[in-house]
């Protein structure tokens, strides 16, 4: 989620550049921050595709009355991408 939020935050800072006129300057460098979060995100993303599809059901949260484990850490994690993407905008 944060090298998410730091490629969301990138995207802001270059549209504000450009506002203000110093995209010249500033452009290159926020691009090449943003080049550099995007190989990681895909790094993080497919290690957690790895940890799901490795986990074990009956050993993450087998007997609880609760929502299961997996459910309840998917939803936080869907949320979270929701909220970053819609710019912290409420969703009804």
């Amino acid at each position: 989620i944060a090298i998410l939020l730091m490629i969301k935050l990138t995207h802001y800072y270059k549209r504000m550049v450009k506002a203000r006129r110093i995209d010249k300057v500033m452009e290159p460098f926020l691009d090449r921050v943003t080049n550099l979060f995007w190989p990681r995100l895909k790094m993080v993303m497919d290690a957690h595709l790895r940890s799901i599809r490795g986990a074990n059901a009956k050993k993450v949260g087998a007997g609880d009355i609760h929502a299961h484990l997996v459910s309840r850490r998917y939803a936080e994690f869907t949320c979270s991408i929701l909220l970053i993407l819609n710019r912290g905008r409420k969703v009804t």
